[in-house]
């Protein structure tokens, strides 16, 4: 049991630390400048189909938000 809970922390972080460093990142927010329009709906499918919903996809584009005072 304790081997399973580690190594799910493990993982639950580092995907966390990819995600977050990802987001927060100055290439990440030049893409999203540089592309108003969301002129990639490939891309914009897809990964609205692998988080789950549209909704999930629009969040993890403006992230950064939740930093805006």
């Amino acid at each position: 049991m304790f081997t399973v809970s580690f190594f799910a922390r493990i993982g639950y972080s580092a995907a966390w630390m990819l995600i977050t460093n990802f987001t927060h990142s100055l290439p990440w927010n030049q893409f999203l400048a540089k592309d108003p329009a969301r002129t990639w709906p490939i891309l914009h499918n897809f990964m609205a189909f692998v988080l789950g919903g549209k909704h999930r996809w629009n969040e993890m584009l403006f992230h950064d938000v939740h930093h805006l005072p």
